[in-house]
């Protein structure tokens, strides 16, 4: 659990060159690096400690491969005076073991520092650069971490103790013993009795209907545990808690028990503070031993915009490598705080703080936010574009004449064909550029010719004026003039046409009707309508 709650996908965030996350991300791939951390976060709770050798390629610059060393295996030397920002000597322990196995021909083919440290039977001296390591130190200056086991070894041991004690237990409940009696004072059986008294007993184990018939003189007393070991229970409950303790833990965490919520929230946050002290833990290690070489081999430098408009670049020394941070995809879970959130909403809201505040409080960079709000100026994402563009559909509508004929039956043709054109001109300029304009003015002409001009129609919608969504419903799905020219497309161009547009389906569907046909059958109906209700007025 403490090795895979703090993790979670992630993503590369504050790289604003699309090709140089793309390298990075390319570099994670390869090294399987969801994998990799999920099995140094492991080590480095059980060992207390963990060392992965990264594998540099010149020819790539970057990492190819990633591998976990064994603990036990590594040899660490301390340099306290030293200069260097790592002050460890590493060595890795040879298996001379592998030299028996290992022919003169297979020892050509290995590295050469490998090759020369068994053929010379010393260490292996390993660079710090290659080597990515997490330490659980007890102390600033150990030379080795500790295992979060140790705090609990002693608990754990008594628990087997404990464990063993309850397996007696079991076992004499399952078999109690049996003591049978035979005689009295004035009568004691000689041993050939008791022998044959005992033979017919065994012989009465695998014999369920078995019946005993003898005089008043045998009696049997059955002995087992119960009452006569201690309440071990107890003792486990006990150690229990101090395992939990030691770990972290608690039961309302794992096995959801505890008396009250407050009382179980308080242990959970706990926890979860742990957790992002050792992610952060490790996302500086990736940063400094992966994503630093990196920036600095392949030269990532970040670029300002006083360097873009002036086409100059800043010293090397003044330059700061490009390197990404980590965007958990499950941050938020691991120290929720709904309330204290909510607060500095309502404060934004009043003006009493700045946005940046309130990007740092859900883990974003303000950078990251500025840009991504910029991108969507203008854009359908903009919800002032789209109120906008709401806004501008409504005055369209308000300005289109309603005949008096609307409320008695129908629309006039002419407004009809205003309404079916309306909003369509993107539609026929994006056909155009399909089959050619002289083919959709072609089309556009036909239907007009088709629709008399004595003609009134019905909307497929209800509350024609101000409502946005009813109008582009009846000049979309059900417009004779677009279903003319989809017909003309097909699928497929009609795809391209359209794009995303959530009335393609609906569209489809529509082209398996006649279109013209359909009002003029509504035509004819409407026609029958008015005359009945004539004929009732006379």
């Amino acid at each position: 659990m403490h090795s895979e709650l703090p993790l979670s996908a992630f993503e590369l965030k504050n790289v604003k060159d699309p090709t140089i996350r793309a390298f990075y991300e390319e570099t994670l791939e390869h090294l399987d690096a969801a994998s990799l951390m999920f099995d140094m976060l492991r080590e480095y709770w059980l060992m207390g400690e963990v060392f992965a050798f990264l594998t540099w390629s010149d020819k790539f610059g970057t990492f190819t491969k990633a591998e976990l060393l064994i603990p036990e295996r590594v040899k660490i030397t301390t340099t306290p005076f030293s200069e260097e920002n790592d002050p460890y000597i590493y060595e890795y322990l040879m298996d001379m073991e592998v030299l028996k196995h290992v022919s003169n021909l297979d020892l050509k083919q290995l590295p050469a520092e490998i090759s020369i440290a068994l053929q010379e039977g010393r260490n292996l001296r390993l660079s710090s650069q290659n080597l990515l390591t997490m330490m659980r130190k007890s102390c600033p200056y150990d030379e080795r971490g500790t295992s979060v086991i140790l705090r609990v070894f002693r608990e754990l041991i008594y628990e087997s103790k404990i464990m063993e004690a309850m397996y007696a237990v079991a076992d004499r409940w399952i078999s109690p013993k049996e003591i049978w009696k035979i005689g009295d004072a004035n009568f004691i059986p000689d041993q050939q009795q008791l022998n044959d008294f005992r033979q017919m007993l065994l012989d009465a184990e695998n014999q369920p209907q078995f019946t005993l018939v003898t005089h008043g003189l045998v009696s049997v007393d059955i002995v087992g545990a119960a009452g006569k070991w201690p309440n071990l229970q107890s003792e486990y409950e006990w150690v229990e808690k101090r395992v939990l303790a030691g770990l972290f833990l608690n039961k309302a965490l794992i096995h959801g028990e505890g008396p009250t919520y407050a009382t179980a929230n308080v242990g959970y946050r706990a926890l979860m503070s742990r957790y992002l002290a050792v992610r952060a833990k490790l996302e500086r290690a990736w940063k400094e031993k992966v994503f630093l070489p990196i920036a600095l081999a392949n030269q990532f430098y970040e670029t300002e915009a006083s360097e873009l408009s002036h086409k100059i670049r800043k010293p090397y020394a003044e330059r700061i490598p490009c390197i990404p941070d980590f965007e958990w995809r499950h941050k938020a879970d691991l120290l929720d705080d709904q309330s204290y959130r909510n607060l500095l909403l309502q404060l934004r809201s009043r003006g009493e703080l700045p946005l940046e505040v309130i990007v740092d409080a859900i883990g974003y960079d303000p950078e990251y936010i500025k840009d991504g709000l910029e991108k969507e100026v203008g854009t359908i994402l903009d919800p002032a574009f789209r109120e906008f563009q709401r806004r501008l559909m409504e005055e369209n509508i308000k300005g289109i004449p309603k005949p008096a004929s609307v409320s008695k039956g129908g629309l006039d043709s002419a407004v009809y064909k205003d309404v079916m054109k309306m909003n369509t001109e993107e539609f026929f300029k994006n056909a155009s550029s399909v089959i050619g304009a002289g083919k959709v003015e072609e089309y556009i002409k036909e239907v007009d010719s088709v629709i008399p001009d004595d003609a009134k129609f019905c909307l497929p919608t209800r509350g024609l004026h101000g409502k946005a969504e009813a109008v582009k419903e009846a000049t979309k799905v059900r417009n004779p003039y677009i279903l003319r020219i989809a017909a003309e497309l097909g699928e497929d161009r009609l795809r391209s046409v359209l794009g995303k547009s959530d009335v393609y389906s609906r569209i489809l569907d529509a082209l398996g009707r006649d279109p013209i046909t359909e009002h003029q059958e509504l035509h004819g109906k409407f026609v029958s309508k008015e005359k009945r209700k004539g004929e009732k007025k006379k």
